[in-house]
């Protein structure tokens, strides 16, 4: 089977990749805890999407196969601000929901930052902000694809990667392809969280699953 195709997301896939994301993950444990009624998830999370994958694009490095999957990046430094987010839609999307969804999701974003600032102190690793694959594409190999690609990337400068899930399935997956957990959190209130880093590999060591 040939490998799937990886190409840099373009503006006007930008509704259509918000809406893959929400799709993805709207059984994603963070969301389902933030956003408990499906229905609301359904109707406002789509929204938020949009505007990280519009942001990702201002700021960062989006990734897509053909517009059925998408991997958001920011280079080291280069994680947008809260007042970027905000400029790229993050403020109509968040007026969208109710006051406790949007309490659970910042209570949430600290969790994921502060253990972000810990592990990466001096910001030099790459931020994997998002993979998702529409369920349609799921085993055709996007989420390696998108994961080969962006991690070549990252060896190219000679960095780290950083990620966060809020779902154990995806720990597994990531540590094949050579991240190492570095934070796992069960606070009270708060979904189980895990922080992965992937150590800096030399630009002649080609990404690989380990």
């Amino acid at each position: 089977m040939t490998a799937p195709e990886v190409s840099s997301a373009r503006e006007d896939q930008i509704t259509g990749l918000g809406a893959l994301i929400a799709t993805a993950f709207d059984d994603d444990p963070l969301f389902t805890w933030a956003v408990p009624d499906r229905e609301r998830r359904h109707r406002r999370l789509p929204a938020w999407a949009v505007a990280s994958v519009r942001t990702g694009l201002a700021h960062g490095v989006v990734d897509t196969v053909d517009g059925g999957s998408v991997a958001v990046w920011y280079a080291p430094g280069h994680t947008p601000r809260m007042l970027d987010q905000l400029r790229g839609g993050a403020l109509g999307a968040l007026l969208r929901l109710r006051p406790g969804d949007v309490r659970r999701l910042a209570a949430a974003e600290r969790q994921a930052q502060a253990a972000h600032r810990h592990h990466d102190p001096e910001s030099a690793a790459w931020y994997l902000a998002f993979l998702a694959v529409d369920p349609e594409h799921q085993g055709q190999g996007h989420a390696g694809a998108l994961l080969r690609h962006g991690l070549a990337r990252a060896d190219r400068t000679g960095a780290p990667v950083w990620l966060e899930t809020n779902a154990e399935r995806n720990v597994a997956i990531y540590e094949r392809f050579g991240f190492e957990v570095v934070a796992h959190e069960r606070a009270d209130g708060l979904p189980e969280f895990w922080g992965l880093l992937r150590p800096a590999r030399g630009a002649e060591e080609p990404a690989r699953e380990d």
